[in-house]
């Protein structure tokens, strides 16, 4: 739709905005005063002379909803929809009377300055930003509008280390089984610090994903998040390597984690995926096992951990003009390191970056992808 049409459509609206007050009227539940709610949607009408202010009078007329899909949400929408706003609006409200109670699941992509939005009791919360920093719009009781959150996942967000530990503190934030961050920046942070953070605020937590700020070539120098022995629930985890690898070390060492599994991963863990693997770790690998075929840290890693799937998402050393001569490793010994999961129950992908993309090269269920 055109900004023409749109605005259309807006000056049509305002025109029946009689007509929509008597809706209201008519709609709104019967407080003690029932102007504190009518003059509430009202404030929401009014929020944004754009068709933004009318998008978040339709959110809140459509009591009944259960998913939400938001575009380039704008700050107007977050602030006159967000729960916070409504208690302070209207005295006593309880949170059957809030418009979004049935939301089970919210998906919004924000625009520049818009907060993370803590609507309502939903299920599963997923935000994508564009990079920026966003703040988030607290819930005044967390107990209360966060209560049911079992999913949560941001993408491509900034955030500060106080606003990180102020969600994780949250009492509803405990009941949380699913973690995605993806593309998500604390600048200059110890993800030691996190790690013990999410050990005592998510003890549910089974799936956990933590992919940085995306590929960087030579990998960044960041303080790791240590061991996960603790995350006695934790099923599958996705991570950068230099995420796990010791701080200090070079990346190009083999991470510490998979050559002493036991003391790095929980029992309860079965898929792990690694991202950021250089590809100079795999000729490494190929080069040890010549000599020594016990030294397959990743073979050992898959059978002492009882994993059911274990993924690598490689970087090509074409990447780094110091390892551009290095050999790519043998087809033939990846094809063997597959073979030999297969026989301690685990299933591998490999991946490759080819011109940006992630291209799946080797999976154990099959040959070389194309061959």
């Amino acid at each position: 739709m055109s900004h023409h049409l749109i605005e259309i459509v807006r000056q049509k609206l305002f025109r029946k905005s009689s007509i929509i007050e008597e809706l209201i009227g008519k709609l709104v539940y019967p407080f003690r005063d029932p102007h504190f709610e009518l003059n509430w949607y009202l404030g929401v009408l009014n929020a944004a002379r754009s068709v933004d202010g009318s998008l978040a009078l339709v959110i809140c007329l459509a009591t009944n909803l259960e998913h939400l899909r938001l575009m380039n949400l704008s700050p107007e929408i977050t602030e006159a929809v967000c729960r916070v706003r409504w208690e302070r609006s209207i005295k006593g409200a309880s949170s059957r009377v809030y418009p979004l109670h049935k939301l089970k699941s919210l998906n919004v992509v924000l625009g520049k300055k818009a907060s993370i939005p803590i609507l309502t009791p939903v299920e599963a919360l997923k935000v994508s930003g564009e990079g920026d920093i966003h703040n988030f719009q607290w819930p005044r009781n967390g107990s209360e509008a966060v209560g049911t959150l079992r999913s949560l996942e941001l993408r491509h967000i900034n955030l500060r280390s106080n606003h990180l530990h102020r969600m994780l503190a949250l009492p509803a934030m405990h009941g949380i089984h699913h973690l995605k961050m993806r593309d998500v920046c604390v600048l200059g942070y110890d993800y030691n610090h996190l790690g013990e953070l999410l050990r005592v605020f998510l003890p549910s937590l089974k799936i956990f994903e933590w992919t940085g700020v995306g590929e960087s070539w030579p990998p960044r120098r960041v303080r790791p998040f240590g061991s996960f022995e603790g995350f006695t629930q934790l099923e599958d985890l996705t991570i950068n390597l230099e995420y796990i690898a010791t701080y200090g070390h070079s990346i190009y060492d083999p991470p510490a984690p998979l050559l002493q599994p036991k003391q790095f991963f929980p029992d309860s863990l079965r898929a792990l995926t690694i991202q950021n693997f250089p590809q100079t770790l795999l000729y490494d690998l190929h080069e040890t096992c010549v000599d020594s075929p016990s030294e397959n840290y990743l073979l050992t890693t898959a059978a002492s951990l009882g994993l059911s799937a274990f993924d690598l998402f490689v970087i090509p050393a074409e990447h780094n003009h110091t390892w551009l001569y290095y050999k790519e490793p043998d087809g033939e010994f990846l094809q063997e390191l597959l073979s030999g999961l297969r026989d301690v129950g685990t299933s591998m992908r490999i991946y490759f970056k080819v011109y940006g993309c992630d291209s799946l090269v080797y999976d154990s269920g099959c040959a070389a992808v194309g061959q």
